[in-house]
């Protein structure tokens, strides 16, 4: 039986590779960044910001008109953040899917579907999880995307 041994440099080379070439790939198509970009950029900081217990950085991305399933205004939402946190010690957000659509009528507004999953503990181990499916409405005013309406359902 043979064991074939690559030399640890030839190994190293080609694990780096591949991400040299997407960081390369990346920082060529730079330049002004498109709507769809800025959407996931502000998914990605509200994902943070739940998992730090911060409204008011959530709070920056939501519109004036800003509503939650059907009936949840931004106090509501600040109050359910509120519970959450109190309930648990730490809250974990992963978004594990998610797509952005521009209104091809419309321009400023968007719309994306998010997968994510939340985990609460008080202690070492998860106590609570659930897998939500989160739409979102997005208005764009003064150059920044902002959530005009979110529901979710598990």
């Amino acid at each position: 039986m043979s064991i074939s041994r690559t030399k640890p440099g030839l190994l190293s080379m080609r694990l780096i590779m591949p991400f040299l070439t997407a960081t390369l790939l990346l920082i060529g198509c730079g330049g002004e960044q498109g709507d769809e970009e800025q959407i996931e950029e502000n998914l990605a900081a509200i994902e943070e910001a739940v998992e730090e217990k911060s409204f008011s950085a959530i709070q920056k991305y939501l519109h004036s008109s800003f509503v939650a399933n059907e009936r949840m205004g931004v106090d509501e939402v600040r109050q359910l953040l509120r519970f959450y946190s109190l309930r648990h010690e730490s809250l974990n957000v992963a978004i594990v899917g998610s797509s952005t659509t521009m209104h091809a009528q419309l321009s400023g507004r968007a719309h994306s579907v998010v997968s994510v999953i939340v985990t609460g503990s008080s202690g070492f181990l998860p106590s609570d999880g659930s897998i939500r499916r989160v739409e979102v409405e997005w208005i764009e005013d003064s150059g920044t995307w902002l959530i005009r309406k979110a529901t979710w359902q598990r």
